[in-house]
């Protein structure tokens, strides 16, 4: 069936082009204590939280924590998300970062960046694309991608510094 008005008019519904699609992807932390989560966020990378859901007193805590556009959703559910998650954020200045974090800035192959592990184990990436900062070109044609979670080590153990707060 075709749509006869809109972005996606005169093409058939299955095209994936035409759907909506809204302008934010937010990932789901698994964590054992959201708040314990949400105050690690804010101390190491100035979160503040959003709003906080239960379905009474006694349930896990589903929360949004969000610094400016960015939003990260940490849930106690059993069952949401997986341990251990990896996300990838790109900031604008990374020696800042860095520097106020008292983390090494690393390279790979497609990006220079820092690594912090929460109390969870969840790996947050935070860098610069290599082949922008390089050549001020968004063309990622020449620029390797090694994709996954290159870091074989424990998140706690991570190359930059000390990736926690010091609590247990």
């Amino acid at each position: 069936m075709a749509l006869s008005s809109g972005l996606c008019a005169g093409r058939n519904l299955v095209a994936v082009s035409c759907w909506p699609m809204a302008d934010q992807i937010v990932p789901v932390l698994r964590v054992a204590d959201a708040h314990r989560a949400a105050q690690w966020y804010q101390t190491r990378l100035g979160f503040e939280m959003e709003f906080e859901s239960r379905y009474s007193s006694d349930f896990p805590a589903y929360m949004e924590i969000r610094r400016g556009d960015l939003a990260i959703h940490l849930s106690e559910l059993p069952g949401d998300a997986t341990p251990d998650t990896l996300v990838f954020v790109y900031v604008d200045d990374l020696e800042t970062l860095a520097e106020d974090q008292g983390l090494e800035v690393l390279e790979t192959t497609w990006s220079r960046e820092v690594r912090l592990a929460d109390h969870d184990g969840n790996l947050v990436r935070l860098g610069q694309r290599k082949y922008l900062a390089e050549t001020g070109s968004d063309d990622t044609s020449s620029a390797d991608d090694d994709g996954g979670r290159d870091d074989a080590e424990d998140p706690d153990e991570a190359p930059g510094g000390d990736t926690s707060d010091g609590e247990s």
